[in-house]
């Protein structure tokens, strides 16, 4: 009503699920995109303009799946995302992995034949000294990371990692 958007975050905390959705659901990727789906459509009902962000606990890849750690399948809960998540809803991606720089267009389809939709792009690391940065530190790799077209169309936004103040002189 009055601007507000909201993040919504199951990217660390997901796992383990609780038991009762366990066995009502059988896997998160059964409820969570609708769940999310059903609290933005909600909201959007009251207030048109409102927008959400979403992080799925899946949000790298193709190089890190932490499916054996999750006990379940991360192509699976990205799918569903394609079939439960209002396309309108921002979902979170940071690449072929967790911390990772370099985007390719095969990264990118990987993604998006999962999701079908273009990723908000959450630049989770930028200094090369083990997530410390230095006032020194380039910062002109962002054109060298991603491919020629990233920026102008293949993403539905970009969002550097600012929470670390080890990372405020990039920033």
């Amino acid at each position: 009503r009055n601007g507000g958007h909201i993040y919504f975050p199951y990217d660390d905390s997901r796992y383990p699920i609780p038991a009762a959705d366990q066995a009502a659901y059988g896997s998160s990727a059964n409820m969570d995109a609708r769940y999310v789906d059903r609290l933005y459509k909600a909201v959007k009902a009251e207030s048109p303009g409102f927008k959400l962000v979403f992080c799925p606990p899946f949000y790298a890849g193709p190089g890190d799946d932490p499916s054996y750690a999750y006990n379940e399948s991360r192509d699976d809960y990205l799918r569903s995302i394609r079939y439960n998540l209002d396309p309108e809803v921002d979902v979170f991606w940071t690449g072929p992995r967790v911390k990772g720089w370099y985007k390719t267009a095969e990264h990118m389809a990987w993604l998006t034949n999962l999701t079908h939709r273009a990723p908000m792009i959450f630049q989770n690391q930028t200094g090369p000294h083990n997530s410390v940065s230095y006032i020194t530190d380039e910062t002109d790799h962002w054109l060298t990371w991603h491919y020629d077209r990233f920026f102008t169309n293949d993403i539905a936004g970009y969002l550097k990692n600012a929470h670390m103040g080890t990372e405020a002189p990039q920033t």
